[in-house]
C-alpha cells in the first residue's frame, strides 16, 4: 500500500544557473564518470600542509615541494630529482606524501622501503624497509621503528633489521590488522606511543567466526576462497591489545576487564602523552554500554575505567581522548549523550570539568589548539546541516564562536600554535577554495581559486529544496534539472537514495555534492532527486536513531515524502519515475519497489542488503539487535517476504567478489522470485567487490542509466 505522507511545507532554497553557450558540449557519461582523470574536477592544493613544530606550510607544484611562510614567502624548495637521489633504484614518478618530523626533516615512503630527508643539508637515506607481503605499515619517523604485518602477524622493522613480534601458526588469530570491522572509526591496527618506545596493537582471534565461501572465477578451474564473516547473531571476534616495548622487544597485553563479556568491541586506543598509560573504550556486543578504561603501558594491568556511557539504542565511540597539548592530564571526549556530538573536558581521574559546544548541532572533527589562548578549534556543521563551518572554543569557559564566514562546506587545519590555519572551502557555486587564515578566520594568503572545471561543458542546474516529514522534521533534498526547461514540458525522474547511517547526500558543497553523471544525465531530459531522511548523517543521535530496530521504514515514509513533493510540481511526469541507489542505498531502493510498487516505474538496486540476518554482526546489531531480540524487525525488513509484490522493472546488480554485503543477499532474493514466478533482471560484475571502481565504472553506470532511458 502506498504510504500517504503529510507534506507540511515546502520551500525551494538556491539555484545556480550557470551561463550555457552554443559551443558548448554536453558532458558525457565517461567525462562524469572519469572526472579526475578526465580533468572535470576542482583544482587541488596538492601535498598542503603545516611543517611540523612551525608557522611554515609545504605544497607540490611542478614536481617540487615548496616550503613557505604564511605571506607565501619562499624558504625552501626540493625537487623530484633531489629524493630521487637518495632512493636508488626506487625510482619516484612524482613527489610522494610526506611527514614532517619538525622544521628540517621529513620522510616518505615508496613501495616498501622509507627514507629521511634533511632540508639544510639537501640529503637523505634510507631509513629502514618492510620484507615480505607488507601490509599496514606505520612508522615512528622520529625513531625510525617500521611497525608493519606479514600475513597474520606483526613485525618490527629498525635499520632494516626485522623481527616478528607475534607468531601465531593459526591463521585465525590475527596481529597488527584492524578490527571489529572497521567499525567505531577503527582505521588500523597498531599505534605507536608519542616517544617510539611502546607499540600497541589489536589482536584478534575469529575461531568462534564462521568461515564464508568467496569463490575465485578467475581461476582455472575456480577455487575457493574463504574469508571470516560474523553474521549478526552469530559468534563474533574476541579482541585484544598487545603492547611491545622497544626497549627488550617483549610483549604484554591488556588484563581486560570481564564485565562487557568477551565479544566486547575494544576501540579509540589512545597513549597518555608520556605513554605510561594506555587508554581504551571498551563496548558491550550490545552497543549499549561503554566503558573508558585506562591500562598500564608498562605491564597492561587494568588502572582505572575512568567513565562509563550507556544509551537505550546504542553508544557509538569513534574518537579516542584529545590530550590538551599544554596540560597533559586533561583531555576532550566526544559522546552523543545531550543527542549531538559534542566535546566535554575531563581530567584523568574521569571527573567531568566543562561540556563544550557550539549549538543543537554536531562537531565532526577537532582542528587544532591555541595554548596561548586556551583554545580548542574545530569543525561543525553549523546551523545548516548541508554547511560545515570552523569555530573556537574557550576551553574555560566553554563558549564557542563560528570563525568561518562563507556559505558552504569548510575544513581547518591549524598550525601547532594556533595562529593560523588551512581553510579548504567549496559551495554550490565555489569549486574549491584554499586559503591561510588567521586565527579569528581573517585570510592572510590565498593558496588556490580553482576555476570551474566544467567551463565550457553543458550540465544540469542544481537546486536545494526543503520538505516536511510525517512528523515535522525537515529534510533537505536536491533536485538537478536540465539547463534548459522547455516550458509546458513534464520531466522523467531519477531518484538517487542512500538514507542510512553514517553518510549525507545533500551538501552545501561544489556540485551539491552530487557526483558528475547525475549532471549528464539531466541533459538527457531527466530530473535528478535526492532527499536524506531520518536515519541519515549529521543531524544528530535522534534522527539517526529513528530507524532502530525498524531498518526499512522511516526512511521509505521519508523517501515517499519526497515523492509526493516530486508529484505536486508541474513539470514532473509522476508515471515516469526511476529509483537507484547501491549499499543502504540499494536495499532502500528494493524496499520501495517492492513496498511501494505504484510509486516507480524501474529500479536498479547495486549490493543491495535483502535480508539483515546476512550482514556482519557490528553494523547490523547496533541498528537491529539480534535477530532474536527482535525477530519482528528482521521479518520485516526481509524483502524476500515481498518479493511477490514487485510490479516495475527492477535491475539488481552485485559485484562476484563482494566481502562486504556478500552475493547470498543476491542469491536468495533471486530464488525466491522464482520460485513466486516474478520477474527482475540480474546483473553481475566479476573480480569486484562492494563497488565496481576504474574503468569497469563507466560500463557499469552506462548499464545503470541505459536501463532508466529503456525503461522510462
Amino acid at each position: 500500500m502506498r504510504l500517504q505522507l503529510l507534506l507540511l511545507w515546502t520551500s525551494c532554497l538556491l539555484l545556480i544557473a550557470l551561463p550555457k553557450l552554443s559551443a558548448q558540449q554536453k558532458l558525457s557519461i565517461e567525462e562524469a564518470v572519469l572526472a579526475r582523470q578526465k580533468g572535470f574536477t576542482p583544482q587541488q592544493a596538492d601535498g598542503l600542509q603545516w611543517v611540523k613544530g612551525s608557522e611554515l606550510f609545504s605544497m607540490v607544484e611542478d614536481n617540487t615541494l615548496w616550503v613557505k611562510d604564511v605571506k607565501g614567502k619562499v624558504k625552501h624548495s626540493i625537487t623530484l630529482d633531489q629524493l630521487n637521489e637518495i632512493t636508488r633504484g626506487y625510482t619516484l614518478s612524482a613527489i610522494p606524501m610526506i611527514e614532517w618530523i619538525d622544521e628540517d626533516r621529513f620522510v616518505f615512503q615508496s613501495k616498501n622501503n622509507w627514507f629521511i630527508y634533511y632540508i639544510q643539508e639537501a640529503k637523505g637515506n634510507n631509513i629502514t624497509s618492510a620484507i615480505g607481503e607488507a601490509s599496514n605499515q606505520e612508522l615512528h619517523a622520529e625513531s625510525g621503528q617500521l611497525a608493519f604485518t606479514n600475513g597474520n602477524n606483526l613485525l618490527i622493522a629498525k635499520d632494516n633489521n626485522h623481527r616478528y613480534i607475534t607468531n601465531h601458526q593459526d591463521k585465525e588469530i590475527t596481529a597488527g590488522q584492524a578490527i571489529h570491522r572497521f567499525e567505531f572509526g577503527i582505521a588500523k591496527g597498531a599505534f605507536w606511543s608519542p616517544d617510539g618506545t611502546k607499540l600497541a596493537f589489536y589482536e584478534k582471534d575469529e575461531r568462534a567466526v564462521e568461515m564464508y565461501p568467496m569463490p575465485d572465477y578467475s581461476a582455472y578451474p575456480a577455487e575457493e576462497r574463504n574469508i571470516k564473516y560474523p553474521m549478526a547473531g552469530t559468534g563474533s571476534e574476541r579482541a585484544n591489545v598487545g603492547i611491545y616495548h622497544s626497549a627488550h622487544g617483549k610483549c604484554t597485553y591488556l588484563e581486560l576487564r570481564k564485565e562487557l563479556g568477551p565479544e566486547r568491541y575494544i576501540t579509540n586506543v589512545t597513549w597518555s602523552p608520556d605513554a605510561s598509560t594506555l587508554y581504551v573504550a571498551e563496548v558491550s556486543r550490545a552497543q549499549d554500554k561503554m566503558h573508558l578504561n585506562a591500562y598500564d603501558g608498562e605491564n597492561g594491568f587494568f588502572l582505572k575505567t575512568l567513565f562509563e556511557e550507556s544509551d537505550s539504542r546504542y553508544v557509538e565511540p569513534e574518537r579516542g581522548p584529545f590530550f590538551l597539548p599544554w596540560d597533559k592530564e586533561k583531555f576532550l571526549w566526544f559522546s552523543e549523550r545531550d543527542g549531538y556530538d559534542h566535546l566535554y573536558l575531563y581530567d584523568l581521574e574521569g571527573n567531568l570539568i566543562r561540556s563544550i559546544h557550539p549549538g543543537n548541532f554536531p562537531i565532526f572533527k577537532i582542528s587544532g589548539f591555541s595554548e596561548k589562548d586556551q583554545t580548542v578549534f574545530f569543525e561543525a556543521s553549523a546551523e545548516d546541516a548541508r554547511e560545515t563551518h570552523i569555530y573556537s572554543a574557550s576551553l574555560e569557559t566553554g563558549v564557542a564562536i563560528k570563525i568561518s564566514s562563507d556559505p558552504g562546506q569548510h575544513s581547518g587545519d591549524f598550525c601547532s600554535s594556533g595562529n593560523y590555519y588551512i581553510n579548504r572551502m567549496s559551495n554550490i557555486e565555489t569549486p574549491n577554495r584554499v586559503r591561510i587564515c588567521q586565527a579569528s578566520g581573517k585570510p592572510v594568503l590565498e593558496i588556490l581559486n580553482s576555476p570551474n572545471p566544467l567551463a565550457g561543458k553543458i550540465y544540469g542546474n542544481t537546486e536545494f529544496h526543503e520538505i516536511a516529514a510525517s512528523d515535522g522534521t525537515i529534510l533537505y533534498g536536491r533536485m538537478i534539472k536540465p539547463s534548459q526547461m522547455e516550458a509546458g514540458r513534464k520531466y522523467p525522474v531519477i531518484v538517487y537514495v542512500y538514507n542510512g547511517p553514517h553518510l549525507q547526500l545533500v551538501t552545501n558543497s561544489w556540485m551539491g555534492g552530487a557526483p558528475l553523471w547525475m549532471h549528464s544525465m539531466a541533459e538527457e531530459g531527466y530530473i535528478i532527486w535526492s532527499v536524506d531522511g531520518r536515519g541519515s548523517a549529521n543531524r544528530g543521535r535522534d534522527f539517526e536513531q529513528a530507524v532502530f530496530r525498524k531498518m526499512g521504514s522511516i526512511e521509505l515514509e521519508d523517501q515517499l515524502a519526497g515523492v509526493a513533493y516530486l508529484q505536486s510540481l508541474p513539470y514532473v511526469d509522476a508515471s515516469r519515475m526511476g529509483i537507484h541507489g547501491w549499499s543502504y542505498g540499494g536495499f532502500i531502493t528494493t524496499s520501495l519497489m517492492l513496498k511501494a510498487p505504484d510509486t516507480f516505474k524501474a529500479g536498479v538496486a547495486g549490493g543491495a542488503v535483502t535480508d539483515w540476518r546476512l550482514y556482519e554482526v557490528m553494523y547490523t546489531e547496533r541498528y537491529m539487535d539480534t535477530p532474536e531480540e527482535n525477530p519482528e524487525g528482521y521479518k520485516n525488513a526481509d524483502l524476500k517476504n515481498y518479493a511477490k509484490a514487485l510490479k516495475g522493472n527492477l535491475l539488481m546488480i552485485h559485484g562476484s567478489d563482494d566481502d562486504i554485503v556478500v552475493l547470498q543477499h543476491a542469491m536468495t532474493f533471486l530464488k525466491t522470485c522464482v520460485d513466486e514466478g516474478v520477474q527482475l533482471d540480474y546483473f553481475i560484475y566479476p573480480g569486484h567487490g562492494h563497488n565496481v571502481s576504474g574503468k569497469d565504472r563507466v560500463h557499469l553506470m552506462k548499464k545503470v542509466l541505459g536501463y532508466f532511458m529503456d525503461k522510462l
